[in-house]
């Protein structure tokens, strides 16, 4: 009995030095800085509409640091989730990276953080952290938003200069259809095949004539031969007297070829006859 009631006292202290020595082997992790992360919307968006295919998403960060050692601002993400039941995360959104140093006990200056969304219509979750260094460059993070936002198209405006340009396009492309489908189907002198076109011409070539020619002062059929006298009463009288003396140059032109003519015929008969006075043939 007196042994077991000197032994008792003795595992007792053995089993409490043995803790002891466990706890203090075991490495102790860097406690968390006291920082928090204000995130809102700007107040021109109260209600936190998300537009997509816009990158000008805008969140206001600001970062408090309430420890008594610096801290260095790394980087501002964010990430889409399911806005109910699990809230599985969709898609992460723009990391925008910074280092910027905060003083012990003050805040950072307002940062403007710019993100992307491409998410289908309606509510979403949207969670946004803040990674920064402690002064023994200890990676943390914070959690500055997490809550519902609405996400929406952009505003369709006709004075868009991209719509601009492509109903310029479009309408450009069915103007050039528009143009090959008359020219092909509809226009016959510009889809008549040069074959075609030249035999039309050979068989205009090869009838009768019809045309009247305009000579002078009267008009002449070619087919009949006839000539019909064209009113000149109402052409200038300069006009007529210019015309007239046309009519002489051409008729002093057209005797001295015809004297030209007959010596020509005359040498050309001399030729013919011999010297015994018979005509050559």
């Amino acid at each position: 009995m007196l042994l077991k009631s000197f032994l008792f006292p003795l595992a007792v202290v053995l089993l409490s030095s043995s803790t002891t020595t466990s706890v203090l082997a075991r490495p102790t992790a860097s406690p968390t800085p006291d920082v928090e992360a204000h995130i809102k919307f700007p107040d021109s968006n109260p209600f936190g509409r998300v537009t997509n295919g816009n990158s000008n998403n805008l969140l206001h960060v600001r970062v408090q640091n309430h420890a008594d050692h610096p801290i260095t601002i790394l980087r501002v993400r964010g990430q889409f989730r399911e806005a109910t039941g699990k809230e599985r995360p969709l898609r992460e959104t723009t990391t925008m990276r910074l280092g910027m140093p905060v003083s012990p006990r003050s805040k950072s200056p307002l940062i403007p953080y710019r993100f992307h969304s491409e998410n289908k219509i309606g509510d979403v979750g949207l969670r946004v952290w803040v990674d920064y260094n402690d002064a023994n460059n200890n990676l943390h993070s914070v959690l500055g938003y997490d809550s519902t936002v609405t996400v929406g198209e952009p505003k369709s405006s006709w004075f868009d200069l991209e719509l601009l340009f492509l109903y310029v396009l479009l309408g450009g492309l069915f103007a050039g259809i528009a143009y090959f489908v008359y020219t092909t189907y509809f226009d016959p002198s510009l889809s008549l095949s040069p074959s075609a076109s030249k035999s039309g011409k050979k068989a205009s070539s090869g009838g009768r004539p019809s045309a009247v020619t305009a000579k002078s002062s009267s008009i002449v059929d070619n087919v009949t031969g006839e000539k019909s006298k064209v009113d000149e009463s109402w052409v200038p009288e300069h006009h007529l007297r210019t015309r007239g003396a046309k009519k002489g140059g051409n008729a002093s032109a057209g005797a001295t070829s015809g004297e030209e003519n007959l010596d020509l015929d005359a040498t050309a008969a001399r030729d013919m006859v011999g010297s015994d006075g018979r005509q050559l043939r």
